[in-house]
C-alpha cells in the first residue's frame, strides 16, 4: 500500500495540502513525478521532486 501525506503540520484548514497535491484535477492526487510512456510500454522518468526512486530494495538517485 502506498504511503501518502494526509495533511501538513500547522495547516488547520488543509489549504496548503490541497494546493500542493490537488490543484489540477479535483479528487485526483498529484505527486509531481513527470514520466513519458514509450511505445514499448516502458516508462521514462523525466522529473522527480526528491531525485530518488525506490524500486523494491534498490534506491536509484
Amino acid at each position: 500500500m502506498p504511503s501518502v501525506a494526509l495533511h501538513f503540520w500547522h495547516d488547520a484548514g488543509g489549504s496548503r495540502h490541497h494546493d500542493a497535491y490537488f490543484p489540477a484535477c479535483p479528487g485526483v492526487r498529484r505527486h509531481d513525478d513527470r514520466v513519458t510512456m514509450t511505445q514499448r510500454g516502458t516508462v521514462i522518468v523525466n522529473s522527480r521532486p526528491d531525485s530518488t526512486l525506490n524500486r523494491p530494495g534498490v534506491r536509484i538517485g
